[in-house]
């Protein structure tokens, strides 16, 4: 035998969605997922982005317009001490070859 029986079912569903940390503007899941600030971690949308920093890898170092200020100092040193890091290694193979 075959009964037939209606219910009624109300269902609710929750939508994520995300957001550029610094301005609210939506993202696209491809765009955000790879859009995130190296330094704070925050999700950043293409009108945000400070700086993106090109690698070998898979995925850019990208940076927020506040961190790659905060950074203006500390990059102008390392610069100079990995130009110290290759006159010292160019200083240690002419001693080697002497």
């Amino acid at each position: 035998m075959i009964k037939e029986t209606k219910t009624e079912k109300t269902i609710t569903e929750t939508i994520c969605t995300r957001h550029c940390d610094y301005c609210g503007e939506k993202m696209t899941t491809q765009y955000s997922s790879t859009h995130r600030c190296e330094c704070c971690k925050k999700d950043i949308c293409k009108k945000c982005v400070g700086y993106i920093e090109v690698t070998s890898g898979d995925y850019d170092n990208i940076y927020c317009k506040h961190c790659w200020e905060i950074g203006k100092d500390y990059r102008t040193k390392m610069d100079f001490l990995e130009k110290e890091i290759d006159r010292l290694r160019d200083e240690w193979i002419m001693k080697c070859k002497e």
